[in-house]
Formats: structure tokens, C-alpha cells, sequence
């Protein structure tokens, strides 16, 4: 679904990655530079461990927008964050493994073995990135980053690009 909040366009929506419909939350915000916004780079931001979610900081560091104070009222507001990356590029933010933010499973028995899983994680991951560029194809081919912070960054994210880069030698 397509959005305009603060003079920026973004997107946010659910893309399932699997036969049995588990879906993966992201949040696509364009880059606010309009002469170039369809060349700059697609960074994809992870943060956290599985159940530690990347949306959840959207409010802070190189987010859009940061909470500001309503100079009138005194009252807590949304303002532009003037170090935000969409300054600059345009960013994914994406709830990853399944099982974190919005990011669910559809099946959480305990005896569910998917449950934080890296080979898992990793084929997910790879499905979510077919189906935004299927749908998103204007990010196809382009410069993409992915960077993320924490357990995620060590552990999945090399795996991730592994994955990609795998993926990309056979057509992606």
C-alpha cells in the first residue's frame, strides 16, 4: 500500500513467504531526493534477533521521522529527522526472522521447527526479496545494501547476502 505522510511516499505491507502463508512486515520509505530518487541505492535495515523487532526503530537514529515537541502545546510530535538515510537513499525496513514485529507465524505450536531457525531465516528472507522485486521492480538491479545492527548483523545478515548473491548468479 502506497503512502504520503510529511512530504514522503512510502510503502508498507505483508509478502508471503511460504506455501503454508507466513508473511514478512516491511516499510519501504523513497528517498527524499526527487532528482535522484530513482537511481539512489536501496538500503535494507535489519536490527535486533529474532523477536527483537527492526520496526520498532522507526522513531529513532536513521529513521524519517523522530519524535519532536509541539513548541504551542508542548505535546509530542512526529517531525522530519534531518539525519534520517531517506535523506539520501531510499530504505526497507523489515521485520526478519518471521516471528519478529509484524513478521508472524501462522503455526506457533512449540513443536513448530521453524521457530528461529538461520537456514529458515535465510529461505525467507530470499522469498521476501523475490516478491519486492517482483512487485517493487523499479529497485531491480539497483545498488542494495543491506546493514543491520546486533545479533542480526553477525549472524544473519552475511548469510543473507550469501544467499543473494547465490540467488542473483541463477536469474533473480
Amino acid at each position: 500500500m502506497t503512502h504520503d505522510f510529511k512530504n514522503d511516499t512510502f510503502y508498507s505491507g505483508y509478502f508471503p513467504v511460504d506455501v503454508d502463508e507466513q508473511d514478512m512486515f516491511y516499510i519501504l520509505f523513497e528517498s527524499r531526493r526527487n532528482e535522484t530518487r530513482d537511481e539512489d541505492p536501496l538500503i535494507i535495515w535489519l536490527r535486533g534477533e529474532p523477536g527483537c523487532s527492526t520496526t520498532a526503530t522507526l522513531f529513532e537514529n536513521n529513521s524519517p521521522y523522530i519524535f519532536g515537541k509541539n513548541e504551542t502545546t508542548g505535546s509530542p510530535m512526529l517531525v522530519n529527522n534531518p539525519n534520517s538515510w531517506n535523506n539520501f537513499t531510499n530504505v526497507l525496513y523489515l521485520d526478519s526472522p518471521v516471528s519478529t514485529g509484524f513478521s508472524f507465524y501462522k503455526d506457533v505450536s512449540s513443536d513448530n521447527q521453524r521457530f528461529f531457525s538461520l537456514d529458515q531465516g535465510v529461505t525467507d528472507f530470499v522469498h521476501f526479496m523475490k516478491m519486492f522485486y517482483d512487485f517493487h521492480d523499479q529497485f531491480r538491479g539497483r545498488e542494495t545494501y543491506i546493514i543491520g545492527q546486533d545479533f542480526i548483523a553477525g549472524k544473519y545478515i552475511p548469510a543473507f547476502v550469501q544467499a543473494l548473491k547465490d540467488v542473483k548468479e541463477d536469474n533473480f
